[in-house]
């Protein structure tokens, strides 16, 4: 705030070469804005409950999400989705949207630019009894044994210097275990990686909130498969 000030004062009195000291806290501006988005990220690993009655449309989240990495991706991979008959999770939509985006824009960088015909990224999700398994694969450089041990440590990176706040993954792994599900990885060196994520599944909102046809008697037992619905 008081870099926003200053900045402000800087301008309105038109000083000579004030152009260059505005550059300057533009710069410090962009420096404070990164380091308050780290620190959140580090409070977001500490917090790891999610509100256990969320829950989000898979198939929305994952469109949104492969459309705000399309670009990233396009230029590196082909990008194939098979979402088949996943339908909700319980999982907040915030988080889910942002563990995808992390995921894929990790694969992206895991492949080279101007490599779109020879390497792919694929989404993909399927039902399994209670369970929704989320796929992200790619077909990039892959992880060494001793990388994948370390991708889900806090400031672990593979990037070079400055590309990368090893703050991603664990994050991703918060969030995902904080819902109530599972995050794991397998990779080869040279063939690729593929991160699971396995998320409990959800009804949609038109099941959960079916109006009861019928009249029940109160004095009648109730079967154990017949109560369902909220309270």
């Amino acid at each position: 705030a008081s870099a926003d000030e200053v900045r402000e004062q800087l301008e309105a009195a038109s000083y000579p070469n004030g152009g260059d000291m505005l550059e300057c806290l533009d710069d410090a501006l962009e420096g404070s804005d990164r380091v308050a988005m780290i620190v959140s990220r580090m409070l977001r690993l500490v917090r790891r409950e999610e509100a256990r009655d969320a829950q989000c449309d898979l198939d929305v989240v994952v469109r949104s999400a492969t459309e705000v990495t399309g670009n990233a991706i396009k230029h590196r991979a082909s990008l194939s989705i098979e979402l088949g008959n996943s339908g909700w999770v319980k999982m907040t939509e915030s988080s889910l949207f942002q563990v995808l985006v992390n995921l894929l824009n990790n694969a992206a960088q895991a492949i080279p630019v101007s490599s779109s015909e020879a390497h792919e990224v694929k989404v993909s999700a399927h039902r399994v009894d209670e369970w929704v398994e989320i796929s992200i694969s790619d077909t990039g450089t892959g992880m060494s044994a001793a990388q994948i041990n370390s991708a889900f440590d806090p400031f672990f990176t593979t990037k070079r210097v400055g590309e990368g706040t090893g703050l991603g993954l664990p994050l991703a792994k918060s969030m995902v275990e904080g819902a109530g599900g599972l995050i794991t990885v397998t990779s080869v060196p040279g063939l690729g990686t593929t991160f699971l994520i396995r998320l409990r599944a959800a009804l949609t909102p038109e099941s959960n909130d079916a109006p009861t046809t019928g009249a029940l008697d109160p004095g009648a037992p109730v079967p154990r498969s017949s109560i369902k619905g909220r309270i």
